[in-house]
């Protein structure tokens, strides 16, 4: 590319360019990313008939998940930052890829593979016995709210997207760091957040009172309001993490734009 033809206007040959560039830096997580997630969703289809290989399998469930997470780590490679200032490209095409290919990309690259065995089961009716009907149950809130609760992955990837395009030194360590600590602490303001919705609602006094008795009717009509409350809760969380990204997004990207990076 000749550097003479940069201008400020957005070009998208110039994204391509910067592809070509880090193209050694994420050739391995698209080549692995999909086979990972391919095994463990064949795994996890296989091991609903053993309960308890299930149990201990879905302990590793989290796998490709901090796969997620983590995947702009792939750009820690060993690199001068002198190269990669004098790339030719202006920062917002600079993180228009950064930012393309670590969310949908990285997402699609584990999602379609798992998306394509689960319905391949549930078509073969693979998946037929308790463990299958609570997956299901799962899948059916899932799309009762739109896919919202997939938003609180973008937490702990947004905090290792920060890390790594606004650091030079130690990013792989305080990615690694930053990123789990994020992970933990959303989760624990989830869990207080739904404890106290839980604990605030006359449902919950209602299912206290009707612990001891065996009213089918009852028990029907406070899981539905707790399912309500639930989505409630999934709408709100996930608004939070929109929020949260965007944020971090928009900093990481002064930030390039401040250390041209």
């Amino acid at each position: 590319m000749n550097t003479n033809e940069m201008t400020d206007k957005f070009s998208w040959e110039r994204v391509k360019e910067v592809a070509r560039f880090y193209y050694p830096s994420y050739r391995l997580p698209l080549m692995v990313y999909p086979v990972v997630s391919l095994v463990f969703a064949i795994m996890y289809v296989w091991l609903t008939e053993y309960p308890v290989a299930f149990m201990l399998f879905s302990l590793a469930t989290a796998i490709p998940s901090f796969m997620f997470y983590l995947f702009p780590l792939f750009f820690c490679r060993r690199q001068s930052p002198v190269t990669e200032t004098m790339l030719p490209a202006t920062t917002a095409e600079k993180f228009t890829f950064f930012a393309i290919l670590c969310v949908p990309v990285n997402g699609l690259l584990l999602l379609v593979p798992s998306a394509v065995v689960m319905l391949i089961a549930y078509g073969e009716g693979f998946m037929e016995n308790v463990l299958a009907e609570v997956t299901t149950i799962g899948f059916d809130f899932m799309a009762e709210t739109y896919g919202l609760s997939m938003m609180q992955y973008l937490v702990p990837l947004a905090t290792c997207f920060f890390i790594v395009f606004s650091r030079w030194r130690n990013r792989i360590g305080m990615g690694i760091g930053m990123t789990i600590v994020s992970w933990v602490a959303y989760s624990i303001i989830s869990g207080i957040t739904v404890g106290i919705m839980l604990f605030m609602s006359p449902e919950f006094e209602q299912l206290l009172e009707n612990a001891g008795n065996e009213g089918y009717d009852v028990g029907v009509y406070i899981g539905q309001r707790m399912g309500g409350m639930m989505k409630t809760f999934i709408y709100v969380s996930s608004a939070i993490a929109v929020v949260y990204f965007s944020l971090m997004m928009y900093l990481t990207y002064r930030k390039m734009r401040t250390r041209q990076f």
